[in-house]
């Protein structure tokens, strides 16, 4: 009878199926001691598709393709469950990872991974990062938010030879100096201290500058300016007054003309840039603002505007005006001056002219004007704010309104932008344009103090600006480069 049952009981193992319970050929039993129970191993190598064995923790091997994208095995070896239970029929199997996980020293290209890494000697090595080329090879580029100047990756934040873009130097011109570059802009530095405060005036003949200094002038070849060369000293004189001084003449041998004071009687003289023992006194009239070039100088004093030549101390009136002249300009045609109460006014260059009116306001004050190659630009400081325009200068009908903001004590101009400043130094590249919405304006911070600073004077020097500004009465001479 227990033949019989045997039997029947083999009979239905048969027909439910009994090929998949039946233990592989290859698989090792084993018998527990202590509970009968059996048990299969698995190989110490899975076969696990076309890739080959999988090493190193599930990374491919070197240059293999990703063993991820092989068909998954369907047996659990742990319970004989299908991997695909509970999903519907006709799904595939498991999701197959995007890609292997690289060692260090390998990236990713075409889903293997190949040897990558950044050259330890590139001077840039800090700021760059291995990537996959897009021929699959292992390539190099910069960091996040660095960029390329010349090959090599910059950092343009804080860059002194490439501050704010490729090629900017913060450096002084004809110095060893490298400057400081801080958030894409160069950091002003002082040159001279404890100059004669609020009289501390400057003057440029676009590759020297000049400033006074209580009863001396001074020269400097360049912005770095740490050795000063005296142009004029006078034990007699009580002061160089602090008027704008201004740097003009025939051919090579410009003149700085100046203010001076002496036993009470003041005067304007003029010297050689070259230096002089005794000035030239050029007129008894001391101005409130002057404008000069190489084909003659203007001056106003006492609400009229004066006329003279670099050949000899005679002058003569051009007009009259109602108000003090704040404010002076010259171009090659005409002689541009505001006059408070007015406005900015143009005469021709004679010796007499009928002034039009190119734009009027009527707030005293400061009102500086510049022009250079024929451009036209001035500020009115008016109640409403700040505003700065430009216009040709031969037919300034429709002006331009560059920048809208803080006051603006001192104007200046070349080829390459307009400059001004107050309690902030600006410089404005490409003729001004762009500079009313931002782009193309440059900021620098004058240090401020109780009671008081402000700008002075402001000048352009080759691809550099240098300017004075009083601090509690004492000036300060400072430069930077403004200019990319």
């Amino acid at each position: 009878m227990a033949r019989v049952r045997l039997c029947a009981c083999l009979l239905m193992l048969a027909c439910c199926g009994y090929d998949s319970y039946i233990v592989p050929d290859d698989a090792s039993v084993g018998q527990d001691a202590s509970t009968g129970d059996t048990s299969t191993g698995t190989d110490a190598t899975t076969d696990d598709g076309p890739g080959g064995p999988i090493k190193d923790g599930g990374r491919p091997p070197l240059g293999k393709p990703d063993a991820s994208d092989a068909a998954p095995d369907s047996t659990d070896a742990s319970d004989g469950s299908s991997s695909d239970a509970g999903k519907s029929d006709g799904e595939a199997g498991v999701p197959v990872e995007a890609g292997p996980a690289c060692n260090q020293g390998e990236i990713l290209c075409a889903n293997m991974c190949i040897p990558c890494s950044v050259s330890a000697t590139a001077a840039d090595r800090d700021l760059r990062r291995p990537v996959c080329s897009v021929s699959n090879t292992c390539g190099t580029d910069c960091v996040p938010g660095i960029d390329k100047c010349n090959g090599f990756c910059i950092d343009k934040l804080s860059s002194p030879a490439n501050c704010g873009s490729c090629g900017r130097s913060c450096a002084p011109a004809n110095s060893s100096e490298t400057g400081v570059c801080a958030s894409g802009e160069c950091v002003p530095e002082a040159r001279l201290s404890s100059l004669s405060g609020p009289g501390a005036r400057l003057a440029s003949d676009g590759s020297q500058i000049f400033f006074q200094d209580k009863s001396k002038i001074y020269r400097c070849a360049n912005s770095t300016c740490t050795s000063p060369t005296l142009l004029y000293t006078d034990a007699n004189v009580d002061t160089v007054m602090g008027i704008p001084m201004t740097v003009a003449g025939p051919g090579s041998t410009p003149y700085v003309y100046f203010a001076t004071r002496t036993s009470g009687v003041s005067r304007m003289s003029r010297c050689p840039t070259t230096g002089c023992t005794t000035p030239t006194a050029w007129c008894d009239r001391v101005p409130t603002s002057i404008a000069a070039d190489s084909n003659g100088l203007f001056f106003s004093d006492a609400g009229q505007v004066w006329q003279s030549s670099h050949a000899s101390a005679t002058y003569a009136n051009v007009t009259y005006a109602s108000g003090n002249v704040s404010s002076m300009a010259v171009s090659q045609n005409y002689l541009f001056y505001v006059e408070e109460g007015v406005g900015l006014r143009r005469c021709p260059r004679s010796t007499a002219c009928a002034p039009t009116t190119i734009s009027a306001f009527t707030e005293t004050g400061t009102h500086p004007v510049t022009v250079n190659n024929e451009s036209l630009y001035w500020a009115e400081n008016v109640a409403s704010g700040t505003k700065i325009y430009s216009c040709p200068a031969a037919s300034c009908v429709n002006p331009t309104l560059i920048y809208g903001g803080s006051f603006a004590w001192d104007l200046a101009s070349d080829g390459r932008g307009v400059y001004w400043g107050g309690n902030a130094i600006f410089a404005c590249l490409n003729g001004g344009a762009g500079c009313a919405s931002g782009p193309g304006l440059h900021t620098y911070n004058v240090p401020s103090a109780s009671p008081w600073s402000r700008l002075m004077t402001i000048k352009p020097l080759g691809n550099e600006l240098v300017w004075t500004y009083a601090l509690n009465g004492t000036g300060t001479l400072q430069r930077v480069t403004a200019i990319p």
